[in-house]
C-alpha cells in the first residue's frame, strides 16, 4: 500500500489562500468522441477543472501544507540547477503559477528539460523520496470528484484513454517531477528568510500552490494505474 501512495511508485502571491492562483479558463466541451480527443490537452483541461472546483479548494485548505513529506537534499537540487541551467531555475522560481493550459504546457516542457539535466534514474530517485503524509487525502479527493458528475465523467474518459495511450502516464511523471522539484526549491528558498517576513510568505504560498498541483497529478497517476520504473 505504501508503494501506491509514494510518488516513486505512482500549481505567487503575498496573500493567504489558494484562490488567487486559480484562473478560470474555458474548457472544451466533453460532448466529443474519444477519437477527437488529444490526450495531453484533455489531461490538462481535467487538471484545470479539478483545481478550479470550490470543493476541492476548500478541501486542500483544510490540510494546509501538511500533505507531502520529502527526504531529499534540496541544496543539491538547487546547486545542480544553478550551475547547469540557471535560466531554467530562475524561470521555475519567478514564474507565477496560474491554472491555465499555457502554464501547464510551460510546466510540462520545464519538466522535460529537468529530466534531461538530472537523468531518468536520478529523476525516479527524487520522485521516490516524496511521500504523501496521509493516505486518506486521496480518499477525500476521490469522494469530492466522484460526487461531481462532470469531473467524474472526465476521470472515466482519462482512464479509458490511458488504456491505449501510455503517453498519459509519461506526461503525469513529467508534471509530477517538475512539481516535486519546485516544492523542494521553494522550501529551500523560503527557509532562507525569517518566518512571517514578506519573502518567507511569498515562497510559502508558492509552495502551497505547487503542493496542491502535485497532489492532483499524483492522484491522477495512481487512478490511471500508471507504474513508475524502480530507481
Amino acid at each position: 500500500m505504501k508503494k501506491i501512495i509514494v510518488i516513486g511508485v505512482i500549481a505567487l502571491f503575498i496573500c493567504v489562500g489558494f484562490q488567487p492562483a486559480f484562473a478560470t479558463e474555458p474548457i472544451i466541451s466533453t460532448d466529443i468522441t474519444k477519437e477527437d480527443i488529444e490526450p495531453k490537452d484533455y489531461l490538462f483541461e481535467t487538471i484545470i477543472e479539478i483545481a478550479n472546483n470550490p470543493d476541492v479548494q476548500d478541501f486542500l485548505e483544510e490540510y494546509e501544507n501538511n500533505i507531502f513529506n520529502f527526504d531529499y537534499n534540496g541544496k543539491y537540487i538547487f546547486r545542480q540547477l544553478l550551475f547547469k541551467n540557471p535560466e531554467l531555475l530562475f524561470s521555475m522560481i519567478f514564474t507565477k503559477p496560474v491554472i491555465t493550459m499555457k502554464y501547464l504546457d510551460k510546466t510540462y516542457h520545464q519538466g522535460i528539460e529537468l529530466i534531461d539535466i538530472f537523468g531518468e534514474e536520478k529523476a525516479y530517485e527524487i520522485l521516490a523520496s516524496v511521500e504523501i503524509s496521509n493516505p486518506d487525502i486521496f480518499n477525500d479527493l476521490h469522494n469530492i470528484v466522484s460526487n461531481n458528475k462532470e469531473l467524474s465523467n472526465r476521470i472515466s474518459t482519462l482512464e479509458e484513454l490511458n488504456e491505449y495511450n501510455e503517453n498519459l502516464c509519461n506526461i503525469l511523471i513529467i508534471l509530477g517531477f517538475v512539481k516535486a522539484l519546485k516544492m523542494m526549491v521553494y522550501t529551500q528558498i523560503r527557509d532562507f528568510f525569517p518566518k512571517n517576513t514578506i519573502l518567507y510568505n511569498i515562497f510559502h504560498i508558492r509552495g502551497e500552490i505547487v503542493i496542491f498541483f502535485l497532489l492532483v497529478v499524483v492522484w491522477l497517476y495512481v487512478l490511471a494505474g500508471c507504474v513508475l520504473p524502480e530507481p
